[in-house]
């Protein structure tokens, strides 16, 4: 893996989502109720239920929305503690979207495979990457354990293009062994202008404040759109996406366009770029 100039990748920690908080000081504060979004959808936790087997109908993915890896322990113990997703119909890779990972669930190719295969299924991982879908990782013919074997690679992909602020290309030298997380590489860093898009389009404006309520630390984050699109943290670190601004916070991999809050509307910044692409006719 080539890591460019990219700086290590934080260590994880448990994090969540919560509605309502009780405001301190530095912008932080401590939640004052505990309760996480309706389609939030755990794949890896201690009361996750089964993990799905297909994608229903009409959804085409999960858009991955939080890992959490025990990096304390040697590569060979990493343990997931902490996986969840949500399904999303199809949507464009451009615009805002890029640096999303999903996840497909497909009925096994393999026509070798003995029926019934209900028991097995295909999975994919894309990347959205400067305008299109890239495929990240496949693993063929996986069993209910699939959010285990695919869990690695994702946390992998969202610190990679948290911690540059572009985006981590797939290696495209071949298909990912079903056991085997793929092997992610970076592009030269560029600057991400997804943020500036919702500024243009006046869906976002400099000095908006945005949330990150977390109650398993029991804390909150306060942070700022600064005047080109950039996040700004309370200490005055100035974050080029959102996934790098929850990676400077100290967050566990996560998808940072679904876990900030507008403090004036209550919505999240994926619901604004969900509503570009609205006005876009995507």
């Amino acid at each position: 893996m080539s890591a460019g100039e990219a700086e290590p990748c934080p260590p994880p920690d448990r994090s969540d989502t919560v509605d309502r908080a009780t405001p301190v000081r530095d912008g932080t504060t401590s939640p004052s109720a505990q309760a996480g979004p309706d389609d939030t959808m755990l794949l890896i936790a201690d009361d996750a239920s089964a993990p799905p087997m297909r994608c229903p109908e009409p959804m085409w993915a999960i858009l991955v929305g939080e890992v959490d890896i025990d990096d304390a322990e040697p590569d060979y113990l990493r343990a997931v503690t902490w996986f969840s997703g949500s399904w999303v119909e199809r949507y464009p890779a451009t615009g805002p979207y890029d640096g999303d990972v999903v996840v497909r669930l497909t009925d096994p190719e393999d026509p070798a495979l003995p029926l019934p295969r209900d028991a097995v299924v295909d999975v994919e991982m894309l990347l959205a990457h400067h305008g299109r879908w890239r495929r990240v990782g496949h693993w063929p013919a996986a069993d209910h354990r699939w959010p285990h074997l695919i869990a690695d690679t994702a946390a992998t992909v969202m610190c990679l293009h948290g911690e540059t602020g572009g985006t981590a290309v797939p290696d495209r030298s071949g298909d990912v062994a079903a056991a085997r997380p793929a092997r992610a590489v970076l592009s030269r860093p560029r600057r991400n202008n997804s943020l500036l898009e919702l500024v243009v389009a006046g869906l976002l404006s400099p000095g908006d404040e945005f949330v990150w309520d977390r109650p398993r630390l029991l804390a909150r984050h306060v942070v700022r759109i600064g005047a080109h699109g950039e996040i700004i943290l309370a200490d005055g670190q100035s974050c080029a996406t959102p996934t790098q601004a929850t990676n400077a916070l100290g967050g566990s991999y996560n998808n940072g366009w679904n876990v900030f809050r507008r403090v004036s509307d209550e919505r999240t910044l994926s619901d604004l770029r969900a509503m570009l692409q609205e006005r876009r006719g995507y």
